[in-house]
């Protein structure tokens, strides 16, 4: 089977082969998150009745709400992305200054990074002139899926770095990290939906669920690109998002 009907195939994907990698990806990794807001919860429904302080308590909260932010996000990207693959989304664009929203996403990824006790380096200067005309909602999700995707195959001592930067008349975001590399063979197609899950297994980094297939499809839709980087040795990841800038400056807060 090679073509499915539209009403069946744009979900989950338009071939057999597609499907199965999708969902394939999608059952480990939406599994992962929702598992730790249930383990959490438990832990928390014990610790009513007992003499705990208050920081353990919100060290296990923000676990949970980090875990329910990229389930909630997983989902949204998948159901996204089949409305970018068959033209049927409809952006709601306005002015943003894209280094404040880049770092309110690094914020949200702050309890991530300070457990997984990987080191962050921040490159996003002030008054760059980083406006651009985007859908906010949706860049969002394309920084943490980025994110998400650096956060889950980086360890402890692994080095990340996100920068952001006006090249003439176009934004540059780049995020690098010495996590666990693409293999050769999936670096050209990870970032279009397609079978992953066999690579992983092989010890290769892929997309986490559909993360970089949507966040190639937002960047499109926005006259943008995606290119990713990748080698074992040293090992260093790159992904260099950019996209049109305005030649506009907006008023703080």
């Amino acid at each position: 089977m090679n073509n499915l009907p539209a009403s069946t195939g744009h979900l989950l994907g338009q071939t057999e082969e597609d499907i199965v990698g999708t969902t394939d990806l999608l059952g480990h990794d939406l599994n992962s998150p929702i598992a730790t807001v249930i383990s959490t919860l438990d832990m928390l429904i014990g610790l009513i009745d007992s003499d705990v302080e208050k920081a353990t308590v919100q060290y296990f909260l923000k676990g949970a709400l980090a875990a329910a932010r990229r389930e909630r996000n997983m989902l949204f990207d998948l159901l996204d992305l089949a409305r970018f693959e068959m033209d049927q989304y409809e952006l709601k664009l306005e002015p943003v200054d894209m280094g404040l929203l880049l770092r309110k996403c690094l914020d949200e990824e702050a309890f991530v990074v300070e457990t997984k006790k990987v080191q962050l380096e921040v490159d996003i200067p002030s008054g760059a002139g980083l406006v651009a005309e985007v859908e906010i909602e949706l860049f969002q999700r394309v920084f943490s899926a980025i994110l998400d995707n650096i956060m889950k195959f980086t360890v402890k001592g692994d080095r990340i770095r996100v920068e952001a930067r006006r090249e003439e008349n176009r934004l540059m975001f780049r995020f690098s990290d010495t996590g666990r590399p693409f293999s050769t063979e999936l670096l050209g197609k990870v970032a279009s939906r397609a079978p992953h899950w066999n690579q992983r297994q092989a010890g290769s980094r892929t997309s986490v669920g559909m993360g970089l297939p949507f966040v190639s499809a937002v960047l499109k839709a926005h006259q943008g690109s995606l290119e990713i980087k990748s080698q074992p040795a040293p090992p260093l990841t790159e992904f260099i998002l950019t996209i049109p800038g305005l030649n506009l400056t907006l008023p703080e807060g």
